[in-house]
């Protein structure tokens, strides 16, 4: 057989038409999705559980670099009522925000 006959090495114009609508069509959803405004500008975050360690370290270093990378703190969750409410009270004073929503942590089965 001559490489010059073989399909895989010489494409039709059925193949090539086929692959290069395939390529079009995806590369248009693509596109499209860039194109929803706001789909990929905002990044949410959620907190599981408030310390001392994220009320001293990670949120002055998370809030030095919120505007920056578009993002903001959406929940709270904390077993204990008064971490939560003292939590949130304490991220609204830094960001100047409404602050997160409240969820209580359900405690995990068998305790």
């Amino acid at each position: 057989m001559n490489t010059s006959d073989d399909p895989s090495t010489n494409p039709t114009r059925r193949t090539f038409l086929k692959a290069a609508s395939a390529g079009i069509a995806l590369n248009s959803a693509a596109a499209g999705y860039a194109r929803i405004l706001g789909a990929n500008d905002r990044v949410r975050v959620g907190l599981c559980g408030y310390s001392e360690r994220f009320r001293d370290a990670l949120l002055p270093a998370f809030h030095e670099h919120a505007a920056e990378l578009n993002f903001e703190f959406a929940g709270l969750s904390d077993i204990w009522k008064l971490r939560r409410e003292e939590g949130v009270a304490h991220i609204k004073k830094v960001t100047g925000s409404d602050g997160p929503q409240q969820r209580r942590t359900p405690r995990a089965q068998g305790h």
